[in-house]
């Protein structure tokens, strides 16, 4: 491990290591030559693999192995510009009346539900994007752009982001108040993934090939500098084989689940869901990854919990459309 300072070029020298505990592991370091100090913080998975790596014989062949999982990972890397040419972009809906344009919803019919983690999944309209910052700015009022994202206007077909899933409860709310015959919710984990993974029997509903997922969802991207890491306009890459767009990578989707150590709270009614008394110290479900993750943890089934108050600029939400 090397640090270099960032203002004298030079190598640091490690002050060594303490343990904040809970398995983490705490390096500092500092420059010879104008005092810089940084820390390293490696959580218990990392101080895991430092110490297996200094584990002798046995550590040299797992850098070795890691070292050229690395190097055939690389040599399939794909370029992640953003195209100058937006031809390839399909048409997406942010006027006034967004929510009732059949363009923007996708239909999953009966007859291609199959049983699904134990789970028989009704018909559905899921929405063919994420929610964007002008379909938001809509229901919500443009305000909440300059509360949530310090911006005055909507970047146009960029997902909306740094919402809490209670803020996606009270936006749900608002636009079921427009119409009793449209009615919108949260999708539920096992509709969400069913709809991702669109019926197909491999790893991804595009293959099994991990070095294809630069073709279909955006994750870090190791030659952009930090400030560019950041959502990107939606319709970009292909959709899934059900022509919905944008599931994997890009941003954390909100589910309506609370969270639990086993996929799926199938006991769980919408009225528990929707407890008043757990809702703003429960954990719920986000799917998809996003810009930062890793391809490996791009999965349809990954899953991970965030605190119903929690507001990231990483996490928006995908639409279920009553039929």
């Amino acid at each position: 491990m090397q640090f270099i300072c960032n203002k004298c070029d030079l190598r640091m020298l490690s002050q060594g290591a303490n343990n904040p505990g809970k398995g983490y592991m705490e390096i500092k370091f500092l420059c010879p030559k104008c005092k810089n100090i940084c820390k390293f913080l490696a959580n218990p998975g990392e101080v895991g693999l430092i110490k297996a790596f200094n584990n002798w014989e046995k550590g040299q062949e797992l850098h070795k192995t890691i070292y050229n999982i690395v190097l055939e990972n690389l040599s399939h890397e794909i370029h992640q510009m953003i195209p100058a040419d937006k031809s390839i972009q399909p048409i997406i809906i942010e006027d006034i009346n967004w929510q009732y344009e059949k363009s923007n919803w996708v239909k999953i019919n009966t007859e291609k539900l199959s049983e699904h983690k134990n789970k028989k999944i009704r018909s559905l309209n899921i929405g063919k994007f994420p929610v964007t910052q002008a379909q938001w700015s809509h229901i919500m009022g443009p305000k909440t752009l300059k509360t949530k994202l310090n911006q005055n206007h909507p970047k146009l077909k960029t997902p909306m982001v740094n919402i809490s899933w209670n803020d996606c409860q009270k936006f749900v709310k608002t636009l079921n108040s427009y119409s009793e015959k449209h009615q919108f919710r949260l999708p539920t984990e096992a509709e969400w993934e069913y709809t991702c993974k669109a019926d197909t029997k491999s790893t991804w509903s595009f293959g099994n090939n991990r070095n294809e997922i630069p073709k279909y969802a955006w994750y870090i991207d190791s030659n952009s500098s930090f400030e560019n890491q950041t959502p990107t306009e939606l319709g970009l890459k292909p959709p899934n084989p059900w022509g919905v767009f944008d599931m994997l990578g890009n941003i954390f989707e909100w589910c309506q689940d609370l969270y639990s150590t086993e996929n799926f709270n199938d006991k769980l009614n919408q009225k528990e869901l929707l407890n008043s008394e757990i809702k703003k110290t429960s954990s719920r479900v986000v799917k998809g990854g996003y810009f930062r993750y890793f391809p490996g943890s791009i999965r349809t089934d990954s899953r991970s919990a965030r605190l119903s108050t929690d507001q990231q600029p990483s996490i928006g939400l995908r639409l279920i459309k009553t039929l």
